[in-house]
């Protein structure tokens, strides 16, 4: 996508997510005083009505541009390999698993029982 005011694609359908995230960017319009409360409201329910990105053309016309996600924010932060065997215990382990030792960290440690 280049932009909500010049999809790529106008006649794509849009996912809740798109349109939801088209609302947002509307919001950071008003908040930088580009929109009016009353401007925001009727772009609002609009961008939530639409059914393509071509119905999202009109809504940022006169915005400067913003380009859409292109990746789901969660796949964009996720990480790219396992960090799991470099990380040290939890504090509130108990002392044999804290040790790394793998030989101490399979069973629990040995109490006599009084």
């Amino acid at each position: 996508m280049s932009g909500y005011a010049e999809p790529d694609r106008p006649q794509e359908r849009l996912s809740d997510a798109e349109r939801e995230e088209a609302v947002v960017h509307l919001a950071s319009a008003r908040a930088e005083g580009r929109l009016t409360a009353a401007e925001l409201a009727d772009r609002s329910a609009s961008a939530r009505a639409a059914a393509t990105w071509g119905d999202l053309v009109p809504l940022f016309a006169d915005l400067p541009r913003v380009a859409p996600r292109t990746t789901p924010p969660a796949a964009a932060a996720a990480p790219t390999h396992d960090l799991s065997s470099r990380m040290a215990p939890p504090s509130w382990a108990p002392p044999h698993r804290r040790s790394g030792d793998p030989e101490l960290s399979a069973a629990a440690p040995a109490t006599p029982r009084a």
